[in-house]
């Protein structure tokens, strides 16, 4: 299936789609799609929602670790790997293929992506937050960290399927 724009989303961008649409390719997406979410249907996930961001860090941020606004940017949807416990609201989405230094690539905002954890393992069903340098790690309910959860236990220091909302 061939992914959608969301409505709202047709004011910031407009552009053909195509059946060759590719989430996790190096095909680095122009600056001025930076924010505009779009939506497919993946056969094993389900409905995904995405984001396209701009690492606009020193270094790559690699694939499948959580990425949040970077320090002091106006452009909530400029990002560099997420610190431990960043806030909730500043995180948006999980990589899924590495996006190097400066240029644009998506992120997962809703549904299941695989993450890698911090090191210690992960219950099933457990929430998750972030933790040093854009890994996973269980947060205490309640607390404004909270990003998901795990959808299977995950081994200490490996990646592994969790549904994330940060939309």
């Amino acid at each position: 299936m061939a992914a959608r724009l969301f409505p709202f989303a047709r004011a910031i961008v407009d552009f053909a789609v195509t059946d060759t649409w590719d989430p996790a390719g190096t095909d680095y997406r122009k600056d001025e799609w930076i924010g505009a979410v779009y939506y497919d249907y993946d056969a094993t996930d389900g409905y995904l929602v995405y984001r396209c961001v701009k690492n606009t860090g020193s270094g790559a941020i690699a694939a499948a670790l959580v990425v949040a606004t970077e320090a002091g940017e106006v452009n909530i949807d400029h990002v560099d790997a997420a610190g431990a416990n960043t806030a909730a609201p500043r995180v948006r989405g999980v990589t899924i293929g590495s996006i190097p230094a400066g240029h644009c690539g998506f992120v997962v905002c809703q549904g299941k992506v695989t993450a890698t954890d911090s090191g210690s393992a992960i219950t099933v069903n457990k929430q998750i937050a972030t933790a040093a340098a854009g890994d996973i790690a269980d947060a205490t309910i309640g607390t404004h960290a909270v990003i998901g959860s795990g959808m299977a236990a995950i081994s200490a220091g490996v990646t592994g399927k969790v549904y994330i909302s940060v939309l």
